[in-house]
């Protein structure tokens, strides 16, 4: 399905595909009647990213919303300002002959990371093979990240971009005794976690404030809540907004 461009199912019923900005080809559908209409959003962040543009809100009578960070404890600061820093601590590594580790998710934030060291550092990291076959799609979609396989080559880069589920210390300290360098370890997520690394808070979901502001503009006479944080954000939006809201779970539960 192309983005913006209403698939009708029967004549009064059609459905629009629309960017989504969580990772490379993830949709939002509005769902369209001559009475009503629904979005559901699915995972989805309204910020722009190196590579992305954000997912942009529609007037919807019934909204379905992702709410993973649904807390208002969570808090991600402007794209830039987490780039800007980053670089700065990247600069230092780089002069203190570190070999540095950047660990995110394989799919949709690695290949961010990969694009962030191309462009504002021009470096070529090492990756692993299931980043490598995901950055290769992007690769294939308009994309043009460079990157390089780990296999068996560890000296061909001072960078590596690896999963985030395999960083923890007892990697770091091998690394460390089979290449003779300090390593300087980076999470990148919008979790409040690190696995024994440097936590770089950055997400490619929408935090708390970016979710009321989303909801704000689509103006649904109800909200329903799925994934994440689905209970405290209902009551959120309940107290916060005005709007009617409940948890998708506890539907499920009265069916």
């Amino acid at each position: 399905m192309e983005y913006n461009k209403p698939y009708f199912l029967k004549d009064d019923f059609k459905v629009t595909a629309l960017n989504a900005g969580h990772i490379l080809g993830s949709s939002m559908f509005l769902f369209e009647t001559e009475n009503t209409s629904l979005l559901y959003t699915g995972d989805f962040n309204t910020k722009d990213s190196i590579l992305l543009k954000g997912a942009k809100p529609v007037i919807a009578d019934y909204l379905v919303i992702d709410s993973t960070f649904g807390r208002e404890e969570f808090y991600f600061k402007d794209r830039s300002l987490v780039y800007d820093d980053l670089l700065k601590k990247i600069k230092q590594d780089l002069f203190e002959n570190k070999f540095i580790i950047l660990a995110g998710y394989s799919l949709g934030k690695n290949q961010e990371i990969i694009a962030f060291l191309n462009k504002y550092l021009n470096i070529t990291p090492l990756v692993d093979k299931e980043t490598y076959r995901y950055s290769k799609i992007y690769n294939s979609n308009n994309n043009n990240l460079n990157f390089i396989l780990l296999d068996h080559n560890i000296y061909s880069s001072n960078v590596l971009v690896m999963p985030l589920s395999l960083m923890n210390r007892n990697l770091i300290k091998s690394l460390e005794h089979q290449i003779y360098k300090k390593i300087s370890p980076y999470v990148l997520t919008g979790w409040k976690y690190s696995r024994g690394a440097n936590l770089v808070n950055v997400s490619d979901h929408c935090d708390f404030n970016s979710l009321l502001d989303f909801i704000n503009v689509v103006n649904p006479k109800k909200v329903f809540t799925i994934h994440g944080f689905t209970k405290d954000f209902a009551n959120s939006i309940n107290y916060k907004l005005g709007i009617e809201a409940q948890c998708v779970s506890s539907l499920n539960k009265k069916l």
